[in-house]
């Protein structure tokens, strides 16, 4: 009998909108299941993560899920999003660790290579030390297994998949994806919702376009995306994780990792001691926890906050909201009147009444700036 991941998220709480309440581990199942190809009457998500993604929170606190299911009770709605009656939740946690979990998956990533040996189109497929696979076209694949070895293909749809030591992935094409395993492997993938993932130890991941996904597993590993409501995700310690794009989101799990996010309404998110989020633009977020680290948002409106032990968060922005731990400090701007001029304000948790982990922002009355409690 075999199994499917599907990724899901909901608020911290687990309650999906409709006020269904997700366990965070083991068995899960609806009261209402109706088979038929359209929304309601089931648990909904997106099967291998691949899908709409605008139909997942992009909250910061929102709790990301996966669910292990059963194929053959997989609905399938439509291309973008599918439904099933029952599932066993096998991770609860961050966006990283979920994507990653997800688009690195060792069985799918098997099945996936199965796939383009056995029911390509048009493909090629090599095997051995040094083997390369190349195709070319639309609905082609590639797939090349053996160390250093390389597959690279092109076309709508197309698909690449590469295994070994120093093996390279590349697909070009919209909703292509490449897929590399191995320690130093690299995948990249362009195209509109195009997918990249790579597992092994300083690997990389990058993919362009719309709604493109970019998940990368191993220490030192890589993740970049770029397109609007793109993500990256990566987990590993000194791990990497760069999206960029509106609503885009980053993000980074480990000690020393980065978490880098552009465009409005974007977010980053960095876990682990000495870990870094970065985000620009507008209502942007950048959220960081762990010990010494570090959170900062460029924009108006945008928010950094800082969970932790000797934390620091900046927003470089009007009307932003800013919190950090215990023994922590932050800074934002607020508009002098007088001077017609922007101004820094600094806050330190544990002086002036200022709480950690409590977000904050500046309000000015007349010639008087305090910080006070953001509700």
């Amino acid at each position: 009998m075999s199994t499917s991941l599907i990724l899901r998220n909901s608020k911290a709480d687990g309650t999906s909108t409709n006020g269904f309440q997700w366990p965070k581990s083991g068995p899960v199942e609806c009261t209402d299941w109706n088979p038929a190809a359209q929304c309601g009457g089931g648990l909904h998500g997106l099967l291998w993560g691949e899908g709409d993604c605008s139909l997942l929170s992009s909250a910061n606190d929102a709790l990301w899920q996966v669910v292990e299911v059963v194929t053959e009770s997989i609905v399938k709605i439509d291309s973008q999003k599918v439904k099933f009656p029952r599932g066993t939740v096998v991770f609860s946690g961050d966006m990283a660790g979920a994507i990653t979990m997800v688009l690195n998956n060792e069985q799918h990533f098997k099945d996936m290579i199965a796939e383009i040996k056995a029911k390509s189109v048009k493909g090629d497929t090599d095997s051995g030390y040094s083997s390369k696979a190349a195709s070319s076209g639309d609905y082609s694949t590639a797939a090349s297994s053996g160390y250093s070895s390389t597959a690279a293909s092109s076309g709508d749809s197309s698909k690449a998949a590469s295994s070994g030591y120093y093996s390279k992935a590349a697909s070009s094409g919209n909703s292509s994806k490449a897929a590399s395993s191995g320690d130093y492997s690299t995948a990249a993938s362009s195209g509109y919702s195009s997918t990249a993932a790579s597992s092994g130890y300083s690997s990389k991941a990058a993919s362009s376009g719309n709604s493109s996904k970019a998940a990368s597993s191993g220490d030192y590993s890589t993740a970049a995306s770029s397109g609007n409501s793109s993500k990256a995700a990566s987990s590993g310690n000194s791990s990497t994780a760069a999206s960029s794009g509106y609503s885009s989101t980053a993000a980074s799990s480990g000690d020393y990792s980065t978490a880098a996010s552009s465009g409005n309404y974007s977010t980053a998110a960095s876990s682990g001691d000495s870990s870094k989020a970065a985000s620009s633009g507008y209502y942007s977020k950048a959220a960081s926890s762990g010990n010494s680290s570090k959170a900062a948002s460029s924009g108006n409106s945008s928010t950094a906050s800082a969970t932790g032990k000797d934390t620091v968060a900046m927003a470089a922005g009007v009307g932003c909201t800013v919190q950090a731990g215990e023994n922590g400090c932050f800074s934002t701007v607020y508009f002098d009147e007088r001077a017609k001029r922007n101004r820094i304000l600094v806050g330190y948790v544990g002086e002036d009444g200022i709480k950690a982990d409590t977000p904050y922002r500046v309000k000015v009355i007349k010639t008087k700036v305090k910080w006070v409690e953001a509700k």
